[in-house]
C-alpha cells in the first residue's frame, strides 16, 4: 500500500512511518540534550533543544525528498532546478526575525524557546510547501504535545531561586574563592559576579546566584555568619 502524491510523493507505509521515526529520535535526543542543559541551570533547555532537532529533522526530510518532482523532471524547464537553495536561504534568514525575539537582562535571558519556535514554524512551513504533509502535521503536534507537557510539570521554573549575594569583607580579592567554596557547599550556583576595592582597603562581592532545591538559605546565612572576614552581608531577591 502506497501513500501518493497528497502525502508527499509515492512512499509505502513502512517508508513513511520510517520518515515519521526520524523526527521523533531527533526530537528525543534534542530532549536529552536539554535536559542535561537544564540540569546545569543554562537558559536553552529540553523545549529550545527540542524544537531545535525536531524541524531540524523535518528540513532534512525537505532537502532529500521534497524536491523530487524537480529532479525527475515533472514539471517543463524545471530538471536543471535546485529547489533546496531556496529552502536553505529560508533557513538562515528566520534566524534574523528569531534573533529579534530574544531579550537580556541582567543575568536572565528570555525569548529562547520563542526563537526557536519560529525558527521551527518556519522548518514546517517548508515541509508543507514541499509536499510532505505527514510529517508537517506529524512535527507540528509532536511540538505541541511536549511543549504542552513540559508547561505542565514546569519543574525547573517552580524550584528555581535567583538571589544576589552582596558581602563585604576585610580581604581580598582572594577571598572570592572562599566564599565560592561555602555558596557551592550550600548548592548554590554562581551565574555572574564582581569585586570592587573601597578606598578603606575593604572589599565588595557581588555573586549573582540561582538554586534549583528551593530557596533553603539557613544554612549559607551561619557559614557567612562565622566567617571573621566578612564585616557584613545581604542576600537578596532578584528579579
Amino acid at each position: 500500500m502506497t501513500l501518493h502524491s497528497f502525502f508527499g510523493g509515492v512512499f509505502t507505509l513502512y517508508e513513511m512511518g520510517e520518515l515519521l521515526l526520524r523526527i521523533v529520535v531527533a526530537g528525543f535526543c534534542g530532549i536529552l540534550i536539554g535536559l542535561e542543559r537544564t540540569k546545569r541551570l543554562k537558559e536553552a533547555g529540553i523545549r529550545t533543544h527540542f524544537l531545535v532537532a525536531c524541524s531540524s529533522a523535518a528540513i532534512m526530510l525537505v532537502s532529500k525528498y521534497g524536491f523530487a518532482d524537480l529532479a525527475l523532471s515533472a514539471f517543463p524547464g524545471t530538471g536543471s532546478a535546485d529547489g533546496a537553495r531556496l529552502a536553505a536561504q529560508v533557513v538562515s534568514g528566520i534566524g534574523f526575525l528569531g534573533a529579534g525575539m530574544i531579550f537580556r537582562g541582567d543575568a536572565k535571558v528570555s525569548g529562547l524557546t520563542t526563537a526557536a519556535g519560529l525558527w521551527a514554524t518556519a522548518g514546517i512551513g517548508l515541509t508543507v510547501g514541499a509536499g510532505l504533509y505527514v510529517p508537517a502535521i506529524f512535527c507540528t503536534l509532536l511540538i505541541l504535545l511536549v511543549q504542552a507537557l513540559t508547561h505542565r510539570l514546569s519543574f525547573r521554573k517552580d524550584t528555581l531561586v535567583v538571589r544576589t549575594l552582596t558581602v563585604h569583607a576585610s580581604i581580598g580579592p582572594d577571598f572570592r574563592e572562599t566564599i565560592a567554596q561555602l555558596l557551592e557547599q550550600n548548592h548554590w550556583n554562581i551565574r555572574g559576579d564582581n569585586i570592587k576595592k573601597s578606598s578603606d582597603g575593604t572589599y565588595t562581592y557581588t555573586f549573582r546566584l540561582r538554586s534549583d532545591r528551593g530557596d533553603s538559605c539557613e544554612e549559607l546565612l551561619r557559614h557567612l555568619e562565622n566567617e571573621e572576614n566578612i564585616l557584613s552581608y545581604t542576600l537578596t531577591t532578584s528579579e
